[in-house]
C-alpha cells in the first residue's frame, strides 16, 4: 500500500470542480471527491510535487488545503460501506 496526499479546495463552483478534474487528471491525480462548493483530488505521494499545483493555469493563487493521508486498505474501506440489497 502507498500513502496519499488529499488536495482540498473549498468555495469552488461545480464549473470550476470540472475544469480542476480535467487539469489535476493531466498531472496524475487518480481520485476525486466532489462536495457543494468543494473538491477533494487525491494522488500518490510518490508522484506528488509541489510544482505540479503552481502549473495549474489560472488556479496559481486559489488556497487550498494539502494532508498526507494515512496507509490504508481503500478498497477494503469501500467494499465495507456497501449495503448488500
Amino acid at each position: 500500500m502507498s500513502q496519499y496526499i488529499q488536495i482540498e479546495f473549498e468555495s469552488i463552483s461545480q464549473d470550476e470542480s470540472d475544469i480542476l478534474v480535467a487539469q489535476l487528471s493531466e498531472l496524475g491525480f487518480t481520485g476525486f471527491q466532489e462536495e457543494e462548493n468543494c473538491l477533494k483530488a487525491f494522488i500518490s505521494l510518490n508522484e506528488y510535487d509541489d510544482s505540479l499545483l503552481q502549473s495549474l493555469k489560472g488556479w496559481e493563487h486559489k488556497e487550498y488545503k494539502k494532508t498526507l493521508l494515512p496507509e490504508m486498505n481503500w478498497n477494503k474501506i469501500w467494499e465495507s460501506n456497501l449495503n448488500p440489497s
